[in-house]
């Protein structure tokens, strides 16, 4: 299956901050075409860790299969 290049995609990465030395790793989230594009856009401020990609659904910025889950009744 050939998907188009224009396709966006949401990459997540594990990230620490390049100014912060005492921050803790953690998830970083951004929506582009490539993961080239991806990296461009938060390599500035972070060493970065390819952590995934997916995909997203063509209505909203919500990856495919993205569910919102009821609060539990306390």
């Amino acid at each position: 299956m050939n998907i188009p290049a224009c396709e966006k995609r949401r990459f997540l990465f594990l990230a620490v901050s390049r100014v912060n030395r005492q921050d803790r790793p953690h998830r970083e989230e951004v929506t582009a075409t490539s993961e080239q594009e991806a990296r461009a856009l938060l390599a500035g401020r972070f060493i970065l860790c390819f952590a995934g990609r997916l995909p997203l659904s063509p209505d909203t910025t919500r990856p495919v299969g993205w569910q919102t889950i009821p609060a539990a009744q306390g």
